[in-house]
Parts: structure tokens; C-alpha cells; sequence
């Protein structure tokens, strides 16, 4: 068959909030209102009160340019005292988590960069105050850790601490607040007790943890002078993605046997119940790829899906087009469809169509809890019953 036109892509558009880590105990921001009217920037919560004995926290930013913005670039820049801490491009509308410190006020402005000239679209003040320094009854004098730091990974955390006296330290992780500094009603998800001898520094880990979930810790020194001293706070886990990078396709059998076939591919993946889709080589709606049997398409693209699942599933979907002339409607819907994902083989006058599914599993930490970045390279053999291909590619797993 002719080649009807030039291989072309059908990009997808994958959009991912982002999340700054901030060093210090985390108080993860409620959602922020929405910003209307725009252009507009908000902050929430605002103004940000921190709990006893926490000296860092989170707010977060919700923006929004309106529909004429004009040409230019957006970023948001935040802030303190007239100086600037930190600037990051931005889409017209979205949401970013920001970190702010005990006793500080914030500048968080919407700006627009024409060539040399910056125009401040909209500002929001962010005022961050410590909440009172809390002590429990009891016989044993009591008091709070003020020096708490906590670095949150994709399944496990580490808590840096400074007790005010040389200390046994207990820590639970839960999936609830806790009332006060009691450990009583705790959803635990890790605990470490006491042990050892008594210091003032501190790092315990604690491991299985979700991933993108939020969590509460209560901490609680104990002295061997009958001292005590508690804090509490919270921190989100980092969000796990499955990368897969689609290399190169072998054309083992076009399906035609006198002339190249006019192909297209699909590829989604899915797990944990969320899916995202790379169209191409060749996108069904009237550029396909001419290829013989025996020729191998170069691809190169990649795309990945945010999941807490530790196993994903990757379906390869191909279609040659029979039809003369080409009529894109038939390949927008079945049997000929070529845009969803498909597992078996089909064949007609119209269309020849072939797909296959393969699971990827084990994508969750080692057993020691390290979250390294595991690449395995792979080939899915997805061979119809006419249409025949094998797919190279690569897949691996990041946090962030």
C-alpha cells in the first residue's frame, strides 16, 4: 500500500501537582479555597498557625492568570522581609505547597515576564505564628521538643530530634491526630520504643509507610531524672510513579502480504485504578506508519503514571489499515478502535488489530526499605493471529 502521509505523534498531556520538601516537622496545608476572581493568588490556611513546639509548617498556594493573561512567562515568587526565597515557573492555573517558618511573614505574588518587564498579576500576605507552649499534669516535669525534624520518603521517614535532656525516645507514626500528647486511640502504622541509653540526639526510621499519604507522629523523651518531654506533628509521604520509556517496535508480520503495512500503536498503562495512555507511533486518524515485515519503528517516547499499587500492567495495542481509501471514523470505534487498550486479535477487510497485557510487579521498596530507582528493560511480544510485533522498552519506579 502508499504511504498516505509522514509518521506523525499524538501528544498526551500529563499533569502532576508538586510538592516542595521543606526542612523542619511539616504541618500539611487543608486544600486551598478557590481563587476567584482572577487573576488572583490564595493562600491556605492563612494566616498559618503552627502547633506547640513546631517551628516549620506548609500553606498552600492556589493561582489562577484568567483567560487573558496576554504572552509571557508565569512564575510565582514568595517572599520575606523584601527578599526573595524562591521562584518557580508555573502553569496559568494550579496549586503548589510552600514551606514557612514560626514568627515570619510571607509575600506570595503571580508574576508575568514579558522580555524584561515583570508585572505583578496578584500578591497574598501569609502571617505564620507558633502555637503556646503546651504542659501536661502529672508528677514529672514536662516539656516540649522544639528541635524536630522530619525527612519524609515514598514508604518509610526519618525524624531528626534534639531532646532538652539525655533521653529515651519512643515514637509512634498514625494514620490518625492524636489527642493531646497521648498515644491512646493511635491508628499506629510504625512504632520504635524505648531503648538504649539515654542521649539527646536523635533519628529514629520507621519503615512501611504508603506512599502520597499523609501521617501523624508523637514523640515522647523520657529522662532518668524523671524529665519528660513530648512533640507531635505530621508529615505526606512522597508520591510513587511507574516510568516506561517505549523504545523501538519489530514489525515481525505487517498482516499484508504484498504490500507494507499501514500501522498504529497504542500503549496504557495502569494500577492502583489509575491509567494513562501513549498514542503513536501513528495516531489512527489518517497518518500511519508504513512498515514491512522485518523493519523496525523507532520510538523513543515515554509517559508514567502516578500509582500507590505495587504492580503495574502495560497494554501494546497495533492496527493496520485495510480500508481503501483510508475513512478515519472506522478506527474510532470497534472492532477497529485503535485508541483503547485491546488483548486478543481481530481481522477483517477493514482493519487488522492485535494486543497483548503484561504485568510489571514488585515496584514497592526493598525489603530494607531503600527506595532506589529500579530500570529493568523488557520486550512484550504481542503476536496476532495476522498482525505480529514485539515492543522494546524500559520501566522504572521514582518517588517524589
Amino acid at each position: 500500500m502508499r504511504e498516505r502521509s509522514s509518521s506523525s505523534w499524538v501528544r498526551s498531556t500529563l499533569r502532576a501537582a508538586v510538592t516542595v520538601s521543606v526542612a523542619g516537622a511539616i504541618v500539611a496545608a487543608a486544600p486551598a479555597p478557590a481563587c476567584t476572581p482572577a487573576p488572583c493568588i490564595v493562600a491556605s490556611p492563612n494566616p498559618v498557625t503552627l502547633p506547640s513546639g513546631q517551628t516549620q509548617g506548609t500553606t498552600a498556594l492556589d493561582w489562577s492568570t484568567g483567560p487573558t493573561s496576554g504572552a509571557g512567562d508565569l512564575s510565582i515568587q514568595v517572599l520575606s522581609g523584601g527578599q526573595l526565597l524562591q521562584s518557580f515557573a508555573v502553569a496559568a492555573q494550579g496549586q503548589q505547597t510552600i514551606g514557612v517558618q514560626a514568627g515570619t511573614s510571607y509575600t506570595a505574588r503571580l508574576v508575568l515576564t514579558k522580555g524584561t518587564r515583570q508585572m505583578i498579576l496578584a500578591s497574598v500576605q501569609i502571617p505564620v505564628t507558633a502555637g503556646p507552649r503546651i504542659r501536661l499534669p502529672g508528677p514529672a516535669q514536662v516539656s516540649v521538643i522544639r528541635d524536630v525534624r522530619t525527612i519524609p520518603r515514598g514508604t518509610w521517614v526519618e525524624l531528626q530530634l534534639v531532646a532538652p535532656f539525655p533521653a529515651r525516645v519512643e515514637v509512634w507514626i498514625s494514620t490518625t491526630p492524636p489527642s493531646g500528647y497521648s498515644e491512646q486511640g493511635l491508628q499506629v502504622a510504625a512504632h520504635i520504643p524505648p531503648g538504649g541509653s539515654p542521649v539527646t540526639r536523635h533519628a529514629p526510621k520507621l519503615y512501611d509507610l504508603a506512599p502520597a499519604r499523609r501521617y501523624y507522629y508523637l514523640v515522647r523523651a523520657t529522662g532518668d531524672n524523671g524529665l519528660r518531654a513530648h512533640a507531635r506533628g505530621e508529615f505526606t509521604t512522597l508520591r510513587r510513579f511507574a516510568k516506561v520509556s517505549i523504545d523501538s517496535i519489530d514489525v515481525i508480520d505487517d498482516s499484508d502480504d504484498l504490500s507494507a503495512g499501514d500501522l498504529a500503536f497504542s500503549f496504557h498503562l495502569s494500577g492502583g485504578g489509575a491509567t494513562t495512555s501513549l498514542l503513536g507511533p501513528g495516531d489512527g486518524s489518517g497518518r500511519t506508519v508504513e512498515a514491512d515485515s522485518g523493519e523496525t519503528i523507532g520510538v523513543g517516547r515515554v509517559f508514567e503514571l502516578e500509582t500507590t499499587a505495587e504492580a503495574v500492567e502495560l497494554d501494546s495495542t497495533g492496527f493496520d489499515d485495510d480500508q481503501q481509501p483510508f475513512v478515519a471514523e472506522m478506527f474510532k470505534a470497534p472492532p477497529c478502535r485503535w485508541d483503547q487498550p485491546f488483548t486478543g486479535s481481530y481481522s477483517d477487510d477493514v482493519c487488522d488489530r492485535a494486543g497483548d497485557a503484561r504485568t510489571f510487579s514488585g515496584l514497592g521498596p526493598r525489603a530494607d526499605g531503600e527506595e532506589t530507582f529500579k530500570v529493568a528493560d523488557f520486550q512484550h511480544n504481542v503476536l496476532g493471529e495476522t498482525l505480529k510485533f514485539r515492543v522494546h522498552g524500559r520501566i522504572w519506579v521514582y518517588y517524589r
